[in-house]
């Protein structure tokens, strides 16, 4: 079993951490796990990609080939569409509905329509409003673990790794109200999925355990 995993967006967002959370649990789940951060300029809110590759023998590489990402988790819709070449044919893209501009002067960004219609091209493509539930749990720098939650959906599903594992890991971010918020933040990424997750989707995942 291989699962490819690619974490885009920009610095600031929370990508490591969320990477680091899905390796954390897969590893107490007795799967080898790797985390690469191939570049970032996450002091200057600049492109950032992070890749995630979970198995067993067959993990030698910690860098994802182009072409071969099974699940894409995106936090910002330009850099979700920049990356879409990393992703096999029938992958998953999982983007936060938001879009930040780039701190290059007078630039001129492409529509959210556009980017969308580009990222419908991917067979499994879900838009999750992670920034706005955030701020609506008081936390505007959580829409990471909402994805988080969003994508431990598809993997418990899929029978890689249980949602249990990786709420643990949530837990053991912070203290008090900090990780109480956290994992409601999980929680509410979880159950959208729950909601909205295609069956095929999950078969896709399941496949690659076979």
């Amino acid at each position: 079993m291989l699962i490819n995993i690619l974490v885009s967006g920009v610095g600031g967002q929370g990508l490591l951490t969320l990477a680091r959370l899905l390796g954390q649990a897969a590893i107490k789940e007795g799967m080898k796990a790797y985390v690469a951060e191939t570049h970032g300029l996450s002091q200057r809110g600049g492109s950032v990609v992070v890749h995630v590759r979970i198995g067993n023998d067959e993990l030698s590489a910690p860098l994802i080939p182009e072409g071969e990402v099974d699940i894409h988790v995106s936090l910002e819709l330009i850099e979700a569409v920049r990356n879409i070449s990393m992703q096999q044919k029938d992958s998953i893209l999982i983007s936060n509905d938001k879009i930040i501009r780039p701190s290059i002067p007078k630039i001129v960004l492409p529509s959210r329509d556009d980017l969308i219609r580009v990222a419908n091209a991917v067979k499994h493509f879900y838009l999750v409003n992670a920034s706005e539930e955030s701020l609506n749990l008081g936390n505007p720098y959580g829409a990471n673990i909402v994805l988080l939650g969003f994508t431990t959906y598809i993997l418990s599903e899929g029978n890689i790794i249980s949602k249990d594992s990786v709420r643990q890991e949530v837990a053991n971010i912070g203290r008090g109200k900090v990780r109480e918020v956290n994992l409601k933040l999980f929680d509410v990424g979880y159950e959208k999925a729950s909601k909205n997750v295609r069956p095929d989707t999950v078969e896709y995942i399941r496949k690659k355990k076979a």
